[in-house]
This record gives C-alpha cells, sequence and structure tokens, in this order.
C-alpha cells in the first residue's frame, strides 16, 4: 500500500486533513484505483525542518519562512 510521509512546522488539522483529501484524489486519479493510500503528516517544531541552500541551513519553520 503506498504511503506518504511529510513533516510539517504547522499543526493545523483542518488543513492536514484537507491536504491528505486532495493527496488520495491525485492519486486515485493517477493511478486509476481505488483510494489505498496512507498520508502521514508529522508536526516538527523549532529546530526540526532545515531549509538548505547556498548559505548555511537555517530553521523553516513559520518565523522563516
Amino acid at each position: 500500500m503506498p504511503y506518504l510521509q511529510l513533516d510539517t512546522p504547522y499543526s493545523l488539522r483542518e488543513q492536514k486533513q484537507k491536504l491528505a483529501t486532495r493527496l488520495g484524489e491525485i492519486y486515485s486519479q493517477t493511478m486509476n484505483s481505488p483510494h489505498r493510500l496512507t498520508v502521514a503528516i508529522g508536526t516538527r517544531g523549532n529546530g526540526n525542518i532545515w531549509r538548505c541552500g547556498e548559505q548555511d541551513p537555517r530553521p523553516a519553520d513559520y518565523d522563516h519562512v
């Protein structure tokens, strides 16, 4: 069974549910199969998600987006 795992600094339950619903719809249409997708959306606090680029990695939380 397919499994998608996403991490975010946000803890908005309703938005996570909407995202999981939409990902399931897209998967179902793309793969021509019934909704058989597991979506995990983890909430990571400050210092747990890092944005890398030309500079040193920096926190990718709400305050730094």
